[in-house]
């Protein structure tokens, strides 16, 4: 995950064990990495991660070039706090959240349960690490795949029940109650749907009753994962017709991060959206594996969010 060069680096400058620079360099990265597949940018300079186009991206940006402004110490803070500072509305800071270096420190020492007096030496090391992504280190930073969508496939049918902690409880359709296979479906044109599920509860956005098409990428994705859940959940309320009686047909994609123009157009459509790091299944990947992960990518997936330099408003790949 990381060069030896790098761990090297922190053991010289911040007198740490090789085995606690290791540790600490494997969490920091997987912590980023929840970060921004959560659709959370990253604002700890020189390190800064996220969508471009994010409007709280863009806004940093613009009021960096007043020589007046300097960027605060730490961006973590209250979304209202946060607002007054780059002079936007609460609710897009809602919208598009930030974590920054301290939101950075407090998340590493939760993950490798250091206690409060090593506080400071662990911010050394962020701050150590955080440098090496300095502008002219050639450094980018690198978010790894999870794997296949067969794998994710079967983790979550292990723990399908995990849905209902985010408002959508459900059991996968069967042909004995619902005349339909939830695992196995498919629709006239030969399409397939990932899983077709039964709400089993009232939710905020669902009832007991309900039909739940379930769409997963192992990748970030774009428009076209919207498009293809879209099509699946209008082919299932045309086929179930006069079975639907008062029940809804709703959708949920579940993928490692999405574009800012598939956010839109899941809201427009009322369709749900789950990221990987949000279910757990990124941190579980990290902890049962330490083989190389290869990515899974099909025609909706896109590239992850990128590293972001100060001064410029191109993205740089990583």
């Amino acid at each position: 995950m990381e060069s030896s060069q790098v761990i090297n680096h922190l053991v010289r400058t911040s007198g740490v064990a090789v085995h606690e620079a290791t540790a600490f360099v494997e969490a920091v990265h997987e912590i980023v990495e929840e970060m921004v597949t959560d659709d959370v940018s990253v604002i700890a300079p020189p390190l800064i991660i996220g969508r471009f186009g994010c409007p709280v991206l863009d806004r940093m940006f613009m009021r960096l070039e007043d020589p007046r402004w300097v960027l605060p110490e730490s961006l973590d803070v209250s979304p209202q706090e946060l607002a007054g500072i780059l002079r936007l509305p609460v609710d897009v800071l809602e919208a598009y959240p930030v974590v920054g270096r301290f939101g950075l420190l407090a998340k590493v020492l939760d993950r490798l349960s250091v206690s409060d007096e090593d506080a400071e030496k662990y911010l050394q090391l962020l701050d150590t690490w955080l440098g090496t992504y300095a502008e002219g280190s050639g450094r980018d930073f690198e978010v790894l795949p999870t794997g296949s969508r067969e794998a994710f496939r079967g983790w979550l049918l292990d723990r399908f029940d995990l849905l209902g902690r985010f408002g959508y409880p459900a059991r996968l359709a069967d042909l004995d109650t619902d005349r339909l296979d939830g695992r196995a479906h498919s629709f006239e044109d030969g399409r397939r749907p990932d899983l077709v599920a039964r709400i089993t509860d009232d939710g905020d956005v669902v009832k007991r009753g309900d039909w739940l098409v379930v769409s997963y990428k192992a990748t970030a994705v774009g428009h076209n994962a919207h498009d293809e859940l879209a099509g699946h959940v209008d082919w299932l309320r045309a086929e179930l017709g006069p079975r639907l009686n008062n029940a809804e047909v709703h959708g949920l994609l579940i993928a490692d991060g999405a574009s800012l123009l598939l956010e839109r157009a899941l809201r427009e459509r009322g369709f749900g959206y789950l990221s990987l790091s949000a279910l757990g299944y990124r941190h579980w990947v990290r902890s049962h594996t330490r083989v190389a992960v290869i990515g899974d990518p099909d025609a909706t997936a896109i590239a992850y969010p990128a590293t972001i330099r100060l001064g410029s408003l191109s993205p740089v790949a990583g």
